[in-house]
């Protein structure tokens, strides 16, 4: 049932079908302020069954330069009585539209039609500032907008976001440009207008949305500054408050599980580009990883948690039917991030706790009939024998891990598939190459542990990770000078 416009905003209403009335067959500038695209849709719906006068609707697109001639092309294949102009917010350069706007202000007097732009409040600012000129000629109009259609919004937002975040694949980290909601999109501006509009009528977001929101917000941050984790930090807390004691705390746990997931993520890339802070980081990341596992397992079965939808987790190709019978839901969610939790252990060189967590990411991921993650554990576990020095289990791991991988093609019609195709075939392909390289050098197998490292080194991607191309290239020189190839060797020393 539509809602009932408020006093206020039937006056305006009134306000905006007089003008279209009594500027009929001539040119006017009227300027509808409001701040809520959903509000904006439901004036204009009230507007078309309250005013006699029809009216036209075209939106900017992002990449337009002028008011002017945006119209002008829309003209030339209609003829409006009126002209309802949406999307100034989306325009990426508006400051290129608006000054150039009130350069040719004259020129509008050609349209013989009134000119409806719906703008927010920071448009309108944005406008009296860069088009002063054209302004003068402006009816304004403001809608007040309900509290409730900020707190929709707020809501659709985090809806969004967790279920892009949960339905992406493994490898892929999703940017604010991925999301919408870079700084200078339509998105973020409204996300920032409502909240700013809920704090000028002192209304509080409930302690749900709150913690909602701190992860949203640490998701759209740079994930490389401590703000980003700061809003992760703020939003774990605020889950473990709801969480404790809570009879419905299996229906956060899932929100919770992926804070704890992207605050691990969060040191883990700070251990990549902070090396001094290094094993301290890598620790941080360990500790958060390990708690979004037992956070996830703690869930148990989905009947039981009435977990949303909305944040169902997507696994990943290839996924037997009807797995979620054989595993919890706690499990497949655990399934989905153990594997770093490994990384972690495997970079701080536990190989005894390594071990235990890749031996059971390898069943979980079994069971769960995923090959691609099963060759990551048995990669992990190929590391944890060349620590052992059992090279025959560390080669045997490894030609596991390859053989699982190795039908790997990647579809070329889906770009988030391919893009993780590829990241199996350079990253992981070269680890586990780097892993039998090592063991076969180990047992003197000099040919086929250069085979292997060379290989490694044609599918690796030493923009993504440096360290490991630095590896194999030690590794490399190392077989070359066994070799008595020593030009070979020399080079290899000083590619590294």
């Amino acid at each position: 049932m539509p809602e009932v416009p408020s006093p206020h905003n039937q006056e305006a209403l009134d306000e905006l079908c007089r003008l279209l009335r009594f500027s009929h067959g001539e040119f006017a500038l009227i300027l509808a302020v409001c701040n809520s695209t959903r509000h904006r849709q439901a004036l204009v719906s009230e507007l078309k069954q309250q005013c006699a006068v029809p009216f036209d609707e075209i939106i900017l697109a992002p990449t337009a330069t002028t008011l002017f001639t945006t119209v002008s092309a829309y003209i030339n294949n209609a003829n409006p009585e009126a002209l309802m102009v949406y999307g100034l917010n989306e325009v990426r350069n508006s400051e290129q539209l608006l000054t150039a706007t009130n350069q040719i202000r004259e020129e509008f007097r050609e349209f013989s039609f009134p000119l409806v732009l719906w703008l927010t409040d920071s448009d309108l600012k944005h406008l009296i500032r860069t088009a002063p000129d054209f302004y003068t000629w402006a009816n304004p109009i403001t809608f007040e907008t309900p509290a409730t259609f900020f707190l929709s919004f707020i809501d659709e937002v985090i809806q969004n976001v967790w279920q892009r975040i949960t339905q992406t694949q493994e490898n892929r980290f999703l940017t604010p440009e991925d999301l919408g909601l870079t700084p200078d999109s339509a998105g973020y501006k409204e996300l920032e207008t409502s909240l700013a509009a809920l704090a000028d009528q002192n209304i509080q977001l409930s302690p749900f949305q709150a913690a909602d929101l701190e992860f949203v917000r640490g998701r759209i941050a740079d994930n490389n500054s401590p703000t980003a984790r700061q809003h992760y930090e703020y939003s774990l807390e605020r889950w473990q408050t709801l969480v404790t004691g809570n009879d419905d705390a299996p229906r956060w746990q899932e929100k919770m599980g992926h804070v704890q997931f992207y605050l691990g993520f969060w040191w883990r890339n700070h251990a990549e580009r902070h090396r001094p802070d290094f094993e301290l980081a890598f620790s941080e990341a360990r500790k958060y990883f390990l708690a979004a596992i037992e956070t996830f397992e703690g869930i148990g079965d989905p009947s039981a948690s009435g977990t949303s939808p909305a944040i169902t987790p997507l696994a990943h190709a290839p996924r037997a039917i009807g797995e979620e019978k054989t595993l919890s839901r706690g499990q497949v969610l655990a399934a989905r991030y153990i594997n770093y939790l490994a990384e972690a252990l495997h970079r701080l060189e536990q190989w005894v706790d390594l071990e235990t967590i890749a031996t059971k990411a390898k069943t979980l991921h079994q069971q769960l009939q995923n090959p691609f993650r099963v060759a990551r554990a048995e990669g992990f576990l190929a590391e944890v024998a060349l620590a052992k020095e059992d090279w025959t289990a560390a080669q045997h791991h490894a030609e596991t891990a390859l053989g699982l991988i190795q039908p790997a093609e990647a579809p070329t019609n889906d770009p988030e598939k391919m893009a993780f195709y590829h990241w199996i075939n350079s990253f992981h392909r070269s680890w586990y190459l780097f892993s039998l390289g090592k063991a076969q050098f180990q047992q003197q197998d000099l040919d086929a542990a250069v085979t292997s490292l060379e290989n490694a080194l044609i599918v690796a991607q030493p923009d993504y990770d440096p360290k490991l191309y630095s590896l194999v290239l030690a590794q490399l020189q190392q077989c070359y000078f066994q070799q008595g190839l020593y030009l070979y060797a020399f080079e290899t020393r000083r590619q590294r």
